[in-house]
């Protein structure tokens, strides 16, 4: 089938000049033609949309995604206490709100009992409507470490790479660690002691062993760290991509970017979290203030230092929002959509399928009705999205799970009393 997209103001993710009433052709599901139109037919197409006054880019890549606790609120251990059954049926609903925000590829960062494997190969095979994923599976953590509820824990140089080889046998894109852990009482120590202190979770070799692992497979491995001595240990063990980075100082931003490593911020999720109905750990609103400023500090140092940075929710705000907070952090708003496209392709191994608008690749695109270069938040008002040549109208979408403040306080309730009688009920 062939679909031709017409007169929409093109941004196509490699940061040039915008293109003013572009055309684009659309045959067996990739791109065939992109340009002005300018001596371009259209009379084989079988359906041409016009999109005049409105913002074509290409689909979103969020590169930092939990599915099953996407826009979660209350405290999470009790979602993971649910179980992978109810939390897999979750992500169907966080998948479907995924296309509805635009975003056609997301990086899966971790799931109670691996369940995003099944979500990738279930979307894969057109069982669930959603984003294409790659996917860590689980998380390596060490013995109670970060988030050990998703991970597979495992400690010492040994266990560590035994653990990474198994994970790669069953199909994961890439290897995660947890090599650094958030605290309330940490949090409190550094806000006493005016610097950022950390509590690294695994020794730079423990880090090595599944970088090389993952690298002898011919896939990457990234990290979950926070603190400056666990991102110089990963920095050191060769680590392809940080996350978070809540306290990077100029001295590890330097070294990300002389040796090309990734950093995903994640801002929003610490912005949003000030908010006392997201709470959903140990971390408390207060806590995600000073997180937030801390990374706010963080982030300026990677601009500067020019590390590659792509764009990831990590569960809570929305692609519009973290890139916002990017924007106020210093990048340019262009660079803000590079990020979240074709940076993001990049960082996943993608940049030859998707992330830009171009001939010959899948045929991702997301269809804005202002100019997100005016306002980034004009990314929210999404009118159309195609995913691999396939048209949706997010207004047909199911609207799931919650999107809003509002919408998750008229849900906090029900959601608890619901969580807490299958509590009873497992017991």
């Amino acid at each position: 089938m062939t679909i031709v997209l017409k007169g929409g103001t093109l941004l196509d993710g490699n940061g040039g000049a915008p293109v003013p009433d572009s055309v684009i052709e659309i045959t067996d599901k990739k791109f065939t033609y992109v340009g002005d139109g300018n001596g371009f037919d259209d009379a084989s197409a079988e359906q041409i949309i016009d999109l005049s006054g409105m913002t074509v880019l290409p689909g979103l890549i969020d590169a930092h995604d939990h599915q099953q606790m996407m826009r979660c609120h209350g405290a999470i251990n009790e979602l993971w206490n649910l179980g992978p059954t109810y939390l897999l049926i979750r992500s169907v609903g966080a998948a479907l709100r995924n296309l509805r925000e635009g975003v056609t590829t997301a990086r899966e960062m971790g799931a109670v009992g691996g369940t995003n494997l099944m979500m990738k190969l279930a979307t894969e095979r057109g069982l669930v409507l959603g984003p294409r994923l790659v996917t860590c599976g689980m998380p390596i953590a060490m013995t109670g470490g970060h988030a050990y509820q998703l991970c597979v824990e495992a400690d010492g140089v040994d266990e560590v790479r035994k653990t990474a080889r198994q994970l790669l046998k069953d199909g994961v894109d890439f290897v995660k660690l947890m090599t650094s852990k958030e605290s309330g009482k940490a949090v409190q120590a550094r806000k006493a002691m005016g610097k950022p202190l950390s509590i690294p979770e695994y020794s730079e070799e423990e880090i090595r062993a599944a970088v090389e692992e993952a690298h002898n497979a011919g896939k990457k491995a990234l990290a979950h760290a926070c603190g400056d001595e666990s991102i110089r240990r990963c920095i050191n063990a060769g680590i392809d991509c940080i996350e978070h980075a809540n306290y990077l100082d100029k001295e590890n931003a330097d070294l990300m970017a002389e040796r090309g490593i990734f950093l995903v911020p994640t801002i929003a999720v610490h912005k949003e979290s000030q908010n006392t109905i997201w709470e959903r750990g140990e971390l408390k609103a207060e806590d995600m203030k000073y997180l937030f400023e801390a990374q706010q500090i963080s982030f300026k140092n990677a601009l500067q230092a020019g590390v590659p940075v792509a764009v990831g929710t990590d569960a809570l705000g929305d692609m519009a929002l973290e890139m916002q907070l990017m924007i106020e952090g210093g990048l340019a708003p262009m660079d803000a959509i590079v990020a979240a496209t074709r940076d993001g392709a990049q960082l996943l191994d993608l940049e030859d399928e998707v992330g830009t608008v171009e001939p010959g690749k899948l045929a991702d695109i997301v269809v804005i009705r202002d100019d997100p270069l005016v306002d980034i938040m004009n990314l929210r008002e999404v009118e159309i999205v195609i995913k691999q040549g396939d048209v949706l109208r997010p207004d047909a979408l199911p609207n799931l799970p919650p999107y809003s403040l509002d919408e998750a306080r008229s849900q906090t309730i029900g959601y608890r009393r619901y969580s807490e009688s299958l509590l009873v009920q497992n017991v």
